[in-house]
């Protein structure tokens, strides 16, 4: 339950399988957010770890509390929802402690949770709750949003209800998010909890709001939405999902999806006629990356210099690869290995692209090759590799 919030919800049948006195600790646990607008013990403010106190606002069985939030519960104080951090401020569908306890998949709570919002967002939660204070009211607005509201119950209701569907739903999930979540080292419930969220913020970058909203309120919610997730374009889905996650700004401009820097504001991807372009001003302009086969970057590192690969990676969209590590279709793959082990890693690095068939792609005039770019260079050449403008092929 969002802190200041004046509804949560709470799902009794899921949760008594803890046994009755975990559903009435969860149920202390929302209050404590909604009414009395405590945080949680590991929010950033108190430095304390997930799961290591006996605290009610932790994620354990403890249900104590400190003086200092007896004294915030006698005397809530104001809560303004604009400056409360997402994770805190947010309409929550799913109880976090059913997707951090593993109850209910962690990703399919994000995007459960995400297509919530939207439908809260296109009305105002002051609208909301105004409809549901008011039950036997009969404006427009009130009607509409009950009758919404309950098209979205009915959506949970299906999931909870239908297996099958359950199951094709988490799996499109998953495979909407794949290429992130190749590149996701944070394996945590929260991790992926955030994973699932991206999907309907990218999705409405293809689709638009509205046509999302009206698949949310349609009869057979469950399915459009798989229908929907299977028709994004997964490499690129993908690379906006970590864009999203990493805070750069993404924009319909045109036909075209823009990536902005969140550091400086220009441009540094683009997506035109359903391919992804890095933006690159050295040797061969513009990265493509392809729609499934990865594309191997080689060049020279040049620290902080924008015709290197260190520019490239500093980007956030490419896909560090190291010796041994997998990596999804579609992804632009560069070598950053902070345990390089020598030219021993870069040829490791350059026999997993060659196994794999990748694109593989120059960012600096071979003529000028020196150190351990030259040694790849002749490396793919031995091995029958040609050169074919920025490009050696095969």
């Amino acid at each position: 339950m969002p802190r200041s919030k004046q509804f949560g919800y709470l799902f009794t049948k899921t949760a008594l399988q803890l046994g009755d006195k975990a559903i009435y600790r969860t149920i202390a646990h929302e209050i404590a957010h909604g009414a009395f607008h405590l945080n949680h013990t590991f929010d950033s403010n108190y430095q304390i770890a997930e799961g290591t106190t006996n605290n009610l606002m932790d994620y354990t069985s403890g249900t104590d509390l400190v003086k200092h939030q007896w004294d915030a519960i006698h005397d809530p104080g104001l809560v303004v929802g604009m400056f409360e951090k997402d994770e805190e401020g947010a309409m929550k569908i799913i109880p976090e402690f059913w997707w951090r306890s593993g109850l209910v998949d962690p990703g399919t709570a994000g995007f459960i949770d995400d297509a919530w919002e939207l439908i809260e967002s296109l009305y105002g939660v002051g609208k909301f709750a105004l409809a549901w204070k008011s039950p036997y009211s009969n404006s427009e607005d009130a009607i509409r949003i009950r009758q919404e509201t309950v098209s979205f119950m009915n959506f949970l209701k299906e999931l909870y209800q239908n297996s099958k569907q359950r199951e094709e739903l988490i799996n499109a999930i998953k495979l909407s998010i794949i290429e992130y979540a190749y590149e996701t080292t944070d394996v945590t419930s929260q991790a992926k909890y955030n994973q699932g969220k991206l999907i309907f913020n990218v999705a409405t970058l293809f689709v638009g709001i509205g046509e999302i909203n009206s698949t949310l309120k349609g009869e057979k919610v469950t399915i459009s939405l798989i229908e929907l997730l299977r028709n994004l374009p997964k490499n690129i889905t993908g690379i906006l999902s970590k864009a999203k996650s990493i805070g750069h700004l993404i924009k319909n401009v045109g036909k075209d999806i823009v990536i902005y820097s969140s550091e400086n504001g220009s441009e540094i991807g683009r997506v035109v006629n359903s391919k992804f372009l890095l933006k690159y001003s050295g040797f061969g302009g513009d990265i493509v990356a392809h729609d499934t086969k990865a594309t191997t970057i080689l060049g020279k590192f040049l620290k902080d210099q924008p015709n290197g690969t260190d520019a490239l990676i500093k980007t956030g969209l490419t896909n560090s690869g190291v010796p041994g590590k997998e990596i999804g279709q579609g992804v632009i793959n560069v070598l950053y290995d902070p345990e390089f082990g020598g030219w021993a890693t870069n040829k490791a690095w350059l026999d997993a692209a060659i196994s794999r068939k990748d694109i593989i792609r120059l960012v600096f005039d071979p003529k000028d090759a020196t150190g351990f770019y030259k040694e790849e260079i002749d490396y793919l050449l031995s091995k029958g590799y040609r050169f074919e403008g920025a490009y050696m092929l095969k």
